[in-house]
């Protein structure tokens, strides 16, 4: 009877060893160099910068932990890397995988990029942007055939913008994508909401002043019109307003108005100076201060008599009005009697 359970636990301790030994194994197997994480990989991302999303993953601090134990896939998987790699709003869903060559890749899904939007990032300028005006990231392709857009104000290089003129812009987009083609360069929107499109149309860029989104398709007929139109002449154009339906197309060097012969035109643009009104010259004028009368005074009329007719008679008649009001006039105004009041009794003046 002793024997049978001393075969019986034996066996027992026999299964609990090697339970043991085997979890043992395991253990050291999951902490050995074949679940280390030596790289992280993102896959999936065309405009989201795979550094945001190994910072939103949080593996970034995982690397600059002193703990071994944060270096293994395992511990990654139990953290629920996943999870927050999908709440970045540029991103649709995110799943994680391992490689056994210690490499941890994060596959991504973007949000669909609708249009690309100048930005204030001086080396990469443009940047993808969600229609629902979520910027995903900049765009690196100088080949990327979604349209482009350049507001008054900068746009941040992450976060998010206003959603109404990135709808503007798809909607003349529609109308003017297909007319343009490859030559369509970008669109410009100001404050009023106002748009303009930058056109390469004979090798140089020119504007086309669209204005806002009422009957494009008239404004289309009118620029593609204008630009067929132009293209047979060699005067270069630096813009064409489709606005209203008498379009208007401005040259790059417009030539100078020719000089005109006009009087009129002459005297308006180079007015002459105006002639001094003559002076009335009294009597007093004609006499030096010592009485005597000034020479030349009756040579006026003999001057005019030379030449003759009607300018003779008329100097002869003001030389008569000024010997007239000479007459008038005292031999010497120094020796004019100067009234002086008479003394009262009291020898004080009045």
């Amino acid at each position: 009877m002793s024997q049978h359970v001393d075969k019986d636990t034996f066996r027992k301790l026999r299964k609990r060893s090697l339970l043991v030994l085997f979890g043992i194994a395991q253990l050291v197997f999951f902490l050995s160099d074949v679940f280390a994480v030596s790289y992280v990989k993102v896959e999936g991302n065309v405009y989201v910068p795979s550094e945001s999303i190994v910072a939103a993953s949080s593996l970034h601090a995982a690397f600059a932990s002193s703990r071994r134990s944060d270096c293994y896939y395992w511990s990654y998987w139990l953290q629920g890397i996943p999870q927050r790699v999908k709440e970045m709003p540029e991103l649709s869903g995110a799943s994680l995988h391992y490689l056994p060559s210690g490499v941890v890749v994060i596959k991504v899904q973007e949000l669909p990029a609708a249009i690309q939007v100048y930005t204030n990032n001086a080396s990469q300028p443009w940047a993808a942007v969600t229609q629902n005006g979520i910027i995903l990231g900049p765009v690196k392709d100088a080949k990327c055939k979604l349209p482009k857009l350049k507001l008054v104000r900068g746009v941040p290089v992450h976060g998010a913008m206003s959603a109404e003129p990135i709808a503007y812009c798809l909607e003349a987009d529609k109308a003017f994508r297909e007319a343009f083609g490859a030559n369509m360069l970008a669109y410009r929107l100001d404050g009023t909401m106002s748009l303009t499109a930058e056109v390469k149309f004979k090798g140089k860029p020119i504007v086309v002043k669209i204005g806002d989104l009422r009957d494009l398709p008239s404004k289309r007929k009118r620029a593609l019109a204008l630009m067929d139109l132009w293209r047979q002449k060699s005067e270069p154009i630096k813009s064409i307003d489709v606005r209203y339906k008498n379009p208007v197309v401005s040259l790059l060097n417009p030539p100078s108005p020719p000089a005109s012969t006009d009087e009129h035109y002459q005297d308006y643009a180079y007015p002459k100076p105006a002639i001094a009104p003559a002076q009335n010259i009294s009597a007093l004028d004609y006499y030096h201060h010592d009485g005597s009368a000034k020479k030349g005074d009756k040579g006026t009329a003999k001057q005019a008599k030379v030449a003759g007719g009607q300018e003779a008679a008329a100097a002869e008649q003001d030389a008569a009005g000024a010997e007239a009001d000479n007459a008038a006039v005292p031999e010497s105004i120094e020796n004019m009697p100067v009234p002086v009041p008479e003394p009262e009794q009291d020898g004080q003046w009045q």
